[in-house]
């Protein structure tokens, strides 16, 4: 799927975005900064998916931790000399930047454990195949997909910010509302639909806001870069959210799966608030007419 999506996207975009460059841009990012990154992230994520089979207070979970901490510090020591570091410690220094990265951190984390718990929780509670399953939980994309277009045209109105600030509260009412209707017997329209259909509509609201109020910190010619680093701090977000997920909720009896699913599903409500109260800070640090303005083109 994502293939043929990716190769109709490239093309839209060679076509219709225009091309912006870094006349400051040298050398390829730091390969060892980003190796101890990688590594840093990987040993966290370890001792997370780990921490109930080999203990908490393990020493093979106080390794994995201690090491990916050891590995992140190194990056960031190396990212603050380095020529071509692996993280753009000044852009993180901007404040509306680090905001906007920050929120879409903790939102993706709460955001990627609610599409693998959807999964599990349809396939392996209520006992759908997998076919059945991909089919239930398409109705999410669909309304996200929708949502993104009415993002765009409320964002040069109300401001990027407050749009993706909605955005995350929604995810967070429609989990609420899955951790309060949602048991062992199945009934999808019921029970699963009206909470897909506020978390669809919340995701739609917040993805664009969070690369619309990214961009509006930085000048045009850094923003690639600014894309770059916040697509990445979203990817860190959703790894360690799968791992927080995993923790939290197990592999339970499906007498126990309510129980279990609902302390995924706090830890998802509580990541998707902090987005949106963090998204909704950036609006502290930038001058309200530059922000709308471009973030309202990022988001279009």
């Amino acid at each position: 799927m994502n293939v043929p999506l990716g190769l109709v996207s490239a093309v839209y975009a060679a076509r219709r975005l225009p091309e912006t460059r870094d006349p400051d841009a040298g050398r390829l990012p730091d390969p060892v900064g980003i190796v101890t990154l990688m590594a840093g992230i990987a040993a966290v994520v370890l001792a997370l998916v780990k921490g109930r089979e080999w203990g908490w207070a393990s020493g093979q979970v106080l390794v994995s931790a201690g090491v990916g901490v050891a590995m992140l510090a190194v990056t960031v020591a190396r990212s603050r000399r380095h020529p071509a570091p692996a993280l753009e410690l000044p852009m993180l220094r901007v404040p509306s930047f680090a905001l906007a990265v920050a929120s879409a951190t903790a939102f993706f984390a709460g955001f990627a454990g609610m599409l693998l718990g959807g999964v599990l929780y349809l396939t392996q509670v209520w006992g759908q195949s997998v076919l059945r399953a991909g089919l239930e939980l398409a109705v999410g994309p669909l309304l996200a997909m929708l949502a993104a277009v009415v993002a765009s045209r409320l964002g040069p109105r109300l401001g990027m910010a407050n749009v993706g600030a909605v955005g995350g509260v929604l995810v967070a009412a429609g989990l609420a509302l899955n951790a309060v209707r949602l048991g062992v017997t199945p009934d999808f329209v019921r029970d699963y639909l009206p909470g897909q259909i506020i978390t669809g509509a919340g995701v739609g609201l917040a993805l664009p806001a969070f690369t619309a109020v990214a961009v509006s910190a930085v000048q045009a010619t850094r923003f690639a870069t600014a894309i770059g680093l916040s697509s990445a701090f979203r990817q860190i977000g959703a790894a360690l959210g799968v791992a927080a997920f995993v923790a939290l909720v197990g592999t339970p009896a499906r007498d126990e799966a309510v129980a279990a699913y609902r302390n995924g599903w706090t830890f998802m409500i509580a990541a998707a608030l902090l987005g949106a109260a963090l998204m909704l800070a950036t609006r502290w640090f930038t001058p309200r007419p530059a922000v709308e303005t471009v973030a309202a083109d990022a988001a279009a």
